[in-house]
């Protein structure tokens, strides 16, 4: 009872008792600023998905080149990497027969492949791992949407990856 005589003095005091839940005031301001989100967020995302498939795409490569290296020491006997520039894919090869043939993402593409001073811009380019865990330096530039790149470098006696990435409009 005397829960009751509360609620009825509160609504003499205040001439109602408000009832839960939200306003429609408040419900269509919560959806504008919802809606705000889904218009400002997805655009400044697309950079950093970018980066992350140029970034996945090169551990792709440092993992065929890890896979080429495990095979040479595993059989004796060397083993290649190939990169093909024109169809942008690479695959490891082991006594004449290839593994797997690994596509690059859509967006990211090879530049270029450097022994030394000599590049290969287009066709195919073949790297040796040797059973004693060293193989053919090099190294491998991937290019990325809006001048992002991404190039890996393979030390000859160690075989170790080293990366470095930037954009075109930071040089």
């Amino acid at each position: 009872m005397r829960g009751r005589s509360a609620m009825s003095a509160n609504r003499r005091r205040h001439g109602r008792v408000r009832a839960r839940g939200m306003s429609l005031l408040e419900l269509m301001a919560a959806l504008i600023v919802i809606g705000l989100l889904v218009a400002i967020v997805p655009p400044s995302l697309n950079g950093v998905s970018a980066k992350w498939q140029l970034r996945g795409a090169a551990q792709d490569v440092e993992a065929a080149v890890r896979r080429a290296l495990n095979e040479a020491a595993a059989t004796g006997t060397p083993t290649q990497i190939v990169y093909d520039l024109d169809d942008q894919t690479f695959r490891v090869r082991s006594r004449g027969e290839t593994a797997d043939v690994r596509n690059l993402p859509q967006s990211v593409r090879f530049k270029r492949v450097r022994f030394g001073r000599v590049e290969i811009l287009s066709a195919a380019a073949s790297v040796r791992a040797f059973p004693d865990g060293s193989l053919d330096a090099h190294e491998v530039e991937l290019r990325g949407p809006d001048g992002l790149f991404l190039s890996i470098a393979f030390d000859r006696l160690t075989a170790e990856a080293r990366f470095e990435e930037g954009s075109d409009a930071s040089e």
